[in-house]
């Protein structure tokens, strides 16, 4: 792997907000009736009439604990790291994640700048659910250029010709 680029991820359980935690424990098929969600679930899928058991599944998954602390701290890849400011993820999280990475240890004027990178999208969600709908996913106007200008960067220790 290269590099890396992660939207709104979280690398254990309590980075999501208390309350998005209480909103993953009731998810049901009703709580998707009538999202982008959902619809974008009976236009894709093999078998529309699987979405009860999708849910099911879904709900029982966002109920385990998890912690990959360990596993991102050993990843060498250059990391992007993207969250809205408004996310369901605590923003200390995003900054943690950034941390395991190699990112804001230094003064980047100083030592150089990290391979990781974290971009903290303004008035973004997460989902866009909520007017005025800013989920990160449909902020392309932002994550175009700043995801393009990461992959496009050299891999660090690797020299260009001009």
């Amino acid at each position: 792997m290269r590099k890396l680029a992660l939207a709104s991820t979280a690398f254990k359980r309590n980075g999501w907000y208390p309350e998005v935690l209480a909103g993953m424990a009731a998810i049901s098929v009703e709580t998707f009736a009538g999202t982008p969600i959902y619809e974008t679930y009976l236009k894709t899928s093999p078998r529309p009439e699987a979405w009860p058991d999708f849910v099911a599944k879904m709900r029982t998954l966002l109920g385990k604990d998890y912690d990959w602390t360990e596993g991102v701290a050993a990843l060498k890849a250059p990391t992007l790291i993207l969250v809205g400011d408004a996310d369901g993820l605590r923003l200390a999280h995003m900054v943690e994640l950034f941390d395991l990475l190699g990112g804001g240890k230094a003064d980047g004027d100083l030592v150089g700048i990290s391979p990781s990178q974290l971009a903290v999208l303004p008035g973004t969600t997460h989902v866009g659910w909520a007017p005025p709908f800013h989920g990160i996913m449909t902020r392309t106007h932002l994550l175009f250029p700043i995801i393009t200008e990461f992959l496009d960067a050299p891999l660090p220790g690797i020299l260009t010709v001009p």
